[in-house]
């Protein structure tokens, strides 16, 4: 048995991020010494820096005066630098530190200059302001937003054995996950933004989601070098940390006509990137078809009666008729309950049920996702609770299961999927990636018509039951909404629920979608997820 709920109603597990960044980062560079550079903003203000062997000096139009501090340059091509700035403590401000990260390309007069605040103590509070510039006389245009690296997977090395997987999912979201060494647990989403300053050239910058911790990186895949900086808090308290890698390319996606995630505006403005937990979160809102494209219901389970006997010892029987089922589990007497059952290949069944009111209470909703192999003998039940109200909670039980007599073995989780991508689609034009980032995470985003905001990476499980044909269940993040569904890729189809809590209530949701595979990232040897060479159980990397 497994168990899992959303991480806004479980202890945040201890955030650390004093690691190695920098065992691979280039050589600290002087080549900026003596220059003097003036840089044009979107908004027509001009900002000049000077170098000397040591320090930085600028005056910014929101300062009151010129700022000098020390500074660190990296050459990633030829005139083609990264500068990064840690301000020293203001006196009379000693909770706020500032920094200022610089991707200058003096060939192309491009630039992009990023500033990251952060406000430590009770008031604690992050954010990451980026404004594209131009350098004045250059006559180059400001630097604007790319797509350009979406649907890519690269890996980047910061010290040897220790590399973080980057897996571009849209122009304003980029999902992370440590490989060799790091923990696969470590696997996240965070608002980023990509800008081009040359041929595979970019700067990427992003906010991690629910922590005070942002990033700013210059990404060289013509090299194949990045460099930049860490900087926020974490346990210890305020870090700042100069960091660079060898790449490496996993991959690339191609998405079907028309489907591809939206691309951005185009914008060369300014923006601002703020993590989740210092602004409103927007309206939540699931209430849309996701069963178009679902197989058609059958009775096909009806006057069969199952058993099944869990991994925990209790044994399950269900006796289906037309249109209810009867369920007993080991409590005394049994319950019928309306269910929804689909044929995704013969034999092997995906059904939907909810159960009556739990003792009376309204506030507390269970359902069953039931995936049946007859020809194998195996199953998978998940049971979902959802308490709304006040006390809101959820909480996903997964079982594995096997037909009593039919000497199966129980199902076992799976990393198969590891490094899939799949193209889900529910309904004409409304589909869903999946990035199978590990064993226990699965990264997704909305494709289509939808926002590009609309994305996730959650815990999962992946369990096998047979040949293509795997169960996939997750619980979101940091909203009480689960998902079971019953993949076959073979017959390139799925099925299942979503349900959960939204601002309407307590909903429970069939669905099903046409299914094709987008791609399988190869990860060099020694490189995989972890989980992946060992039993998935296992996440110690």
């Amino acid at each position: 048995m497994e168990s899992f709920r959303p991480r806004i109603l479980r202890p945040k597990e201890p955030y650390d991020e004093r690691i190695a960044w920098a065992d691979n980062r280039l050589s600290p560079t002087e080549a900026l010494v003596g220059r003097e550079i003036s840089l044009e903003r979107e908004d027509g203000e001009t900002v000049t820096f000077g170098f000397d062997s040591v320090s930085a000096k600028w005056h910014d139009p929101g300062e009151e005066s010129t700022l000098v501090a020390r500074y660190d340059a990296v050459e990633l091509r030829e005139g083609v630098f990264s500068v990064d700035v840690l301000l020293p403590e203001d006196p009379g401000h000693p909770l706020t530190r500032v920094a200022l990260s610089l991707a200058l390309n003096l060939g192309s007069g491009g630039a992009v200059l990023v500033r990251n605040t952060i406000t430590l103590g009770d008031a604690e509070d992050f954010h990451q302001e980026i404004r594209p510039c131009s350098i004045v006389g250059s006559g180059a245009p400001l630097p604007e937003l790319s797509a350009e690296l979406v649907g890519r997977r690269a890996y980047a090395e910061y010290t040897d054995g220790r590399a973080a997987e980057h897996v571009y999912l849209n122009s304003r979201r980029l999902c992370t996950q440590g490989l060799r060494r790091f923990e696969s647990s470590g696997a996240k989403l965070d608002d980023s933004t990509v800008w081009k300053l040359g041929d595979e050239l970019y700067l990427l910058t992003w906010v991690q989601e629910w922590h005070p911790v942002g990033a700013a990186l210059l990404m060289d895949f013509a090299g194949l070098r990045n460099a930049g900086v860490f900087m926020g808090r974490d346990d210890e308290g305020f870090f700042h940390f100069f960091c660079g890698a060898r790449l490496g390319l996993l991959g690339r996606t191609t998405y079907p006509q028309g489907r591809a995630p939206a691309a951005p505006e185009g914008s060369s403005a300014s923006m601002t990137l703020q993590p989740k937990i210092y602004r409103p979160q927007p309206p939540y809102e699931h209430r849309f078809a996701w069963s178009r494209n679902r197989v058609p219901s059958t009775n096909a389970l009806a006057g069969r009666q199952i058993p099944l006997e869990r991994d925990d010892g209790q044994t399950v029987t269900l006796a289906f008729d037309a249109k209810t089922v009867s369920w007993r589990d080991g409590e005394a007497g049994s319950v019928d309950v309306p269910y929804d059952a689909v044929e995704l290949r013969e034999g092997v069944f995906s059904v939907e049920l909810v159960h009556p009111a739990v003792d009376g209470s309204p506030s507390r909703h269970v359902a069953t996702s039931l995936a049946l192999n007859l020809r194998n003998g195996t199953g998978l039940l998940v049971r979902h609770t959802v308490t709304v109200g006040d006390e809101s909670d959820l909480r996903q039980d997964v079982y594995p299961c096997r037909i009593t007599g039919s000497g199966a073995s129980y199902p076992e989780l799976s990393a198969e999927l590891v490094g899939r991508r799949a193209y889900v689609e529910y309904a004409d034009g409304d589909a869903v990636e999946h990035v199978y980032l590990n064993p226990r995470r699965i990264g997704w985003q909305s494709l289509g018509g939808n926002d590009v905001s609309s994305a996730g990476c959650e815990e999962s499980t992946t369990w096998k039951l047979g040949e293509e044909l795997f169960v996939l269940a997750w619980v979101k993040d940091w909203k009480p909404v689960a998902v079971m569904l019953l993949m076959d890729f073979e017959r390139h189809r799925n099925a299942g629920a979503i349900l959960g809590q939204d601002d309407e209530g307590f909903f429970h949701f069939l669905c099903g979608a046409r299914v094709s595979v987008l791609g399988q990232t190869a990860y060099p040897p020694g490189y995989e997820p972890g989980g992946v060479r060992k039993n998935p159980v296992d996440m110690s990397g």
